[in-house]
């Protein structure tokens, strides 16, 4: 419908210029009209239109405006998919009985299981890597952690207690996970990065850049901090993008760092100086 009410503008103004010269040629070489006066009258006849064309303009800014509207609160009026209904609101760091999950189980789809009587115990400080094929329930263990699901059957303790009996906010503070495709916002570098921690200081925002490798991308941005990577981060290449996202996790410095495959678009190299990096910061902790 906008498209028909600007392209039905457009069409009338072109048809009037077209009328407007035709006739006024005429006129012109009749004696009847100076060129003067043609040009005059074309300019007329296209101010005349100017005020149209502003309020399709308007109108097509108003429709797109009421579609973000209408998208965001589709969002906001979603319901939950778990209830966060702990009461714990502090998860004690250091996490003296670590994580545990007890035959956990869980699906998507309700034949075919992502995880099935899983059990796994990981300690304060210890560095966990999940390996398997696609498929094979990793990126599902990630998302249990941060209680985006809920399993099916079994169990997970934080720190000894049933991860329930948490609030959502206690974990998602104590728990700092990173996607194979990270969520960035349209914004500058350090606005990317203090979403992570907004009270950071210049000291811990340059520590992090370091430790995720990402030093060789500000160099291309002569406003380094301040550039701007666009809407979801579109000025960046996959792998930028990753390593923005995990120098982001590590300015949280949460008691648990998940990287789900969010070295997936990295070299070798930067991979393995970026895990160097995390190690050296862990262990400090």
């Amino acid at each position: 419908m906008e498209l028909a009410y600007i392209g039905a503008i457009n069409g009338v103004l072109v048809v009037a210029s077209f009328v407007v010269l035709s006739v006024g040629s005429v006129q012109v070489a009749r004696g009847i009209l100076t060129v003067g006066g043609l040009v005059a009258f074309y300019a007329y006849v296209t101010r005349i239109f100017e005020p149209v064309s502003s309020m399709m303009e308007l109108y097509s800014r108003s429709q797109r405006v009421g579609a973000s509207i209408r998208r965001v609160r589709e969002v906001l009026e979603c319901d939950q998919s778990i209830e966060g209904l702990g009461n714990i609101s502090t998860v004690v760091y250091p996490l003296a009985r670590g994580i545990s999950l007890r035959q956990v189980s869980f699906s998507y789809v309700r034949e075919r299981p992502a995880l099935e009587d899983v059990s796994l115990e990981i300690c304060h400080g210890d560095c966990v890597a999940l390996v398997g094929p696609s498929g094979s329930g990793k990126s599902t263990v990630a998302r249990l952690l941060v209680r985006v699901a809920d399993p099916a059957l079994g169990q997970i303790l934080l720190d000894g207690r049933p991860i329930t009996e948490y609030s959502l906010a206690a974990i998602r503070t104590a728990v700092s996970y990173v996607p194979q495709k990270p969520v960035l916002f349209d914004g500058t570098v350090r606005e990317n990065l203090l979403y992570g921690k907004p009270t950071a200081t210049p000291v811990e925002l340059q520590s992090v850049v370091v430790a995720a490798q990402l030093m060789p991308v500000l160099a291309r941005f002569s406003k380094g901090l301040e550039a701007h990577i666009g809407p979801s981060g579109h000025r960046l290449s996959g792998g930028e993008a990753q390593r923005l996202a995990i120098a982001r996790a590590l300015l949280r410095d949460a008691s648990v760092l998940i990287l789900d495959e969010s070295t997936s678009a990295l070299d070798l190299p930067t991979e393995r100086a970026v895990f160097e990096a995390i190690g050296r910061r862990r262990s400090r902790r």
